[in-house]
C-alpha cells in the first residue's frame, strides 16, 4: 500500500511541473541555446541562459529543492514517500526558475529602453555605431549590459558587411522586446534604409509604453506565484510537523495522501493560469 501512495503521489506532483520544463524545453530555450539534439549538456547550458545562471547552479538548485522536500516527505511515510517530495521539489523549483526567465525578460527590456536613449543621443553627436553601442552598454543595467557586450563581441567578429548576419544571430539568441527592437534598429541602419537615431528615440518611446504593460502583468504574477508556492508548501509541511513533533497522522500515511495530492492539483492548476494569462510573452500578445 505505501508503495502504491507513493507511486500516485508522485505521479500527481510530476504533473505539476512537467509543463513548466516542457516550456524551457520549447521556443524560448531553443531561441538562446543550441538546436533540438545538441544532448543533456546543450539543453542544461539553454535552460541556464535563459534564467541567468551557471548550469552548476541549475544543478545544484534542482538537488537542493528535489532533495530537500524528499527528506521531508520521507518522515511522513518513510522511504517510499521520497519520490512525492522529489516531485514536488523539482515542480517548485522549476516555476522558481520560470519567475526568473520572466523577471530578466522585464529587467531586459527596462535596460535597454535607456540604453536605447542613450545610443540615440551617441550617434547624434557623430559617433560609430560600436562606439555608440559601447557607451550604451555602459549606461544599461547588469542584464542589459550583458546582452549589449555580446552584441559588440559578435560585431567584432564577423568580417566587414556581414554586420547585418551578426545583428540577427544575436537576436536570435536573446528573447524579449528590448532586443528585437535594438535588431530593427541597427539593421535597418546598417543597411542604408533609415537613419537610426531618430529611429531609435521613437522605438525607445515603444519601450517605454510596454514596460508599463510588463511592470503591470508581472506584479499579479509574483502574487499569485506566492499563492501558489503556500498552497504547495504549507499543507504537506503540516503534516510533517505532526510526524516531526509525535502528534501522528492517526490514520498513518493514508492520511497525507488526500493533502499531497490536493497540493499537487492546486499547484499544477495555478501555474497553468500563470502560464495562460500572466507571463510575459501573453502581456506582449505572444502566446509561446
Amino acid at each position: 500500500m505505501d508503495l502504491v501512495l507513493a507511486v500516485v503521489g508522485a505521479c500527481a506532483l510530476v504533473l505539476a511541473g512537467l509543463p513548466i520544463f516542457r516550456r524551457f524545453g520549447g521556443r524560448s530555450a531553443r531561441r538562446s541555446g543550441p538546436p533540438p539534439g545538441a544532448g543533456l549538456r546543450g539543453r542544461l547550458e539553454s535552460l541556464a541562459l535563459v534564467v541567468g545562471l551557471s548550469p552548476t547552479q541549475v544543478l545544484l538548485g534542482g538537488v537542493l529543492w528535489g532533495g530537500g522536500l524528499g527528506a521531508l516527505t520521507t518522515t511522513v511515510g518513510g522511504p517510499l514517500f521520497f519520490p512525492v517530495g522529489l516531485a514536488a521539489g523539482l515542480g517548485l523549483f522549476a516555476q522558481v526558475l520560470e519567475s526568473r526567465r520572466q523577471e530578466l525578460l522585464v529587467q531586459a527590456t527596462r535596460d535597454l529602453e535607456t540604453a536605447l536613449g542613450t545610443f540615440a543621443m551617441l550617434l547624434e553627436q557623430g559617433q560609430p555605431v560600436l562606439q555608440a553601442l559601447e557607451g550604451a552598454a555602459e549606461t544599461a543595467g547588469p542584464v542589459g549590459g550583458r546582452l549589449l557586450r555580446d552584441l559588440l563581441e559578435r560585431l567584432q567578429r564577423v568580417p566587414e558587411g556581414q554586420e547585418t548576419r551578426a545583428v540577427a544571430e544575436w537576436v536570435a539568441a536573446s528573447p524579449g522586446p528590448g532586443p528585437r527592437l535594438l535588431a530593427t534598429v541597427l539593421i535597418a541602419g546598417l543597411e542604408g534604409r533609415v537613419r537610426m537615431a531618430p529611429l531609435a528615440q521613437t522605438l525607445r518611446g515603444l519601450l517605454t509604453g510596454l514596460l508599463t504593460v510588463l511592470g503591470r502583468a508581472r506584479a499579479e504574477a509574483r502574487g499569485i506565484e506566492w499563492q501558489a508556492r503556500f498552497l504547495a508548501l504549507w499543507p504537506p509541511g503540516v503534516v510533517a510537523f505532526l510526524v516531526i513533533t509525535g502528534l501522528g497522522l492517526g490514520g498513518g500515511p493514508l492520511v497525507a495522501l488526500p493533502v499531497l495530492l490536493g497540493s499537487g492539483l492546486s499547484y499544477l492548476l495555478t501555474t497553468r493560469q500563470l502560464r495562460r494569462d500572466l507571463s510575459v510573452e501573453v502581456a506582449l500578445g505572444v502566446r509561446g
